[in-house]
């Protein structure tokens, strides 16, 4: 499995308190109705396309996404200068461009309370 890019979308506060969605900093049991439009309420903070150096070579999609939550809130994460990325929290949906066997699929991971919940049926 190759990682090719990720997108981090963040709640977007104000959006969520004027559309009544309640998802902002949300465990995933308390948030009613997550499809693809429940990225109206998001942002997105941060992309990363890695396509063309040829992707990163991953054993296991969860280890990224802890490494990318680990180093998002520890300051080690290097982000461009057009970065509006707060460190990843609970409700944060991360987007991740996934090569398996020279197939590309988009994967959905919800941050959160514990770990990350795929959320890819729901997206689409």
């Amino acid at each position: 499995m190759r990682l090719m890019s990720y997108t981090v979308y963040q709640v977007n506060l104000e959006k969520d308190k004027a559309k009544q969605t309640k998802v902002a900093f949300e465990p995933l049991r308390f948030v009613k109705n997550i499809c693809l439009s429940i990225l109206d309420v998001y942002d997105l903070n941060y992309a990363c396309d890695m396509k063309k150096m040829g992707g990163i070579q991953l054993s296991n999609i969860t280890e990224f996404l802890e490494q990318l939550f680990n180093y998002s809130n520890t300051g080690q994460l290097i982000l461009g200068e057009d970065n509006h990325m707060r460190s990843l929290s609970v409700s944060d949906i991360i987007e991740c461009e996934v090569e398996y066997d020279g197939i590309v699929k988009r994967k959905y991971y919800y941050t959160d309370s514990f770990g990350f919940k795929d959320i890819t049926e729901k997206m689409y």
